[in-house]
């Protein structure tokens, strides 16, 4: 819903640039949304771990390691919506066509992401724009705060638990069941003993998205979209 009312917002002050918005609002959007994309970025960084490679599990219940590639594919693809956000709030924000920007910066043509970035330099002010060329950039991945350290594989999974959303949530479980990762004090239910997974619990959860997810289109309605 939060995508659709910003292209919503988009289109209308492209068809009448003098539309009045609340700048301040716009720019607590702008921080929220960077906030959430380096919070996924950090997960990230911690799940995948350089690599699409998952550490070695505690139990051989899941050989393929889905639940884990399932994770760090979400995890991506959540990261990517809250930058799209972000640009459509910046365009909001500034005026310009941020989404064309972006556009450039995904581009594998060095010369346009170079401009797009260029772009983002000039257009986007201080103290949004340092934060924003450390998530676009060429440059490492946007680092935490200094008093915060990277993340372990488990600690990420813990805290996607803890604030991500609901299929991540649900992922993020399976994959500390698979682990041996006690989730008790986030759950509040007995952890499952290593080696064993809760096929009326976790498992079921997953098969419930799943069917949600690919649930067919209800007469008079859309298909579902992503979140």
């Amino acid at each position: 819903m939060r995508f659709k009312v910003l292209r919503a917002l988009v289109k209308l002050r492209r068809a009448n640039p003098k539309l009045p918005l609340e700048a301040d609002v716009l720019r607590r959007a702008a921080e929220q949304n960077l906030d959430h994309a380096a919070e996924l970025r950090r997960w990230g960084a911690a799940i995948a771990g350089g690599s699409d490679e998952p550490p070695s599990s505690l139990v051989s219940a899941d050989p393929l390691r889905a639940a884990h590639h399932l994770l760090v594919d979400l995890v991506r693809d959540k990261e990517t919506h809250a930058t799209q956000r972000l640009f459509l709030v910046l365009e909001l924000l500034y005026g310009d066509d941020f989404e064309d920007i972006g556009r450039g910066l995904r581009s594998k043509d060095g010369n346009r992401r170079a401009s797009s970035i260029e772009l983002v330099e000039n257009l986007v002010r201080p103290p949004l724009r340092a934060r924003v060329l450390a998530l676009v950039g060429d440059g490492p991945p946007p680092s935490q705060a200094a008093h915060e350290k990277s993340l372990e594989y488990d600690e990420a999974v813990l805290e996607i638990l803890t604030r991500g959303g609901t299929t991540m949530r649900t992922l993020a479980e399976y994959r500390a069941v698979e682990l041996g990762i006690d989730t008790s004090g986030i759950t509040g239910r007995k952890s499952t003993a290593p080696g064993v997974l809760d096929a009326n619990s976790v498992s079921k959860k997953l098969l419930d998205k799943a069917r949600d997810l690919f649930a067919p289109e209800t007469e008079g309605g859309s298909a579902r979209a992503p979140a």
